[in-house]
């Protein structure tokens, strides 16, 4: 199973550039490189921490990426 890769373009306050188009809304990218809007509800209960982990996220998955 291939899947595409989504490239995030460019980050900004405010907004995110994902696969040439822009989001002005926190979006979740899935597995299949679907973008979604994110639930806002998820982070108001503190069950995933903060939003502002995107960008830990990004070098782990660098990480990971350069291992294989």
């Amino acid at each position: 199973m291939k899947r595409d890769i989504m490239k995030i373009d460019n980050t900004a306050f405010g907004s995110i550039t994902i696969g040439g188009e822009t989001y002005s809304h926190d979006v979740i990218i899935r597995l299949s490189g679907k973008v979604e809007k994110r639930k806002k509800n998820l982070s108001s209960k503190n069950i995933f921490g903060t939003s502002h982990t995107v960008y830990r996220i990004i070098r782990y998955c660098r990480r990971l990426a350069a291992r294989s």
